[in-house]
């Protein structure tokens, strides 16, 4: 699994000049991460590690990444802590010593 996750990683990096990055650019990690995920998953499922069977590994790998969605909520609800509020809620030991 260590091998299918470095041949991943290796084959989506692009160091062809001198100074050139080693790793994928983190702007895609998104995609390298799901790439990853499908050769380590594959990997285990091919040596008999993987806990699920693996029918489609795109597809599962895909419902099983978490994603940054949040729902909506509406700022005029909400009020600012201000250091004074936060202060009182620390417990003695934590409170900032100004």
């Amino acid at each position: 699994m260590i091998a299918a996750a470095a041949d991943t990683i290796a084959a989506l990096a692009h160091p062809t000049g001198t100074g050139a990055a080693l790793l994928p650019p983190v702007t895609d990690l998104q995609t390298v991460s799901a790439a990853l995920a499908i050769a380590v998953a594959s990997a285990a499922d091919e040596h008999g590690l993987a806990e699920q069977p693996l029918t489609d590994p795109v597809r599962q790998i895909h419902q099983a990444m978490w994603r940054p969605e949040y729902p909506h909520s509406n700022r005029s609800e909400s009020r600012s802590i201000n250091a004074t509020d936060r202060d009182l809620r620390l417990p003695a030991a934590t409170r900032p010593f100004c």
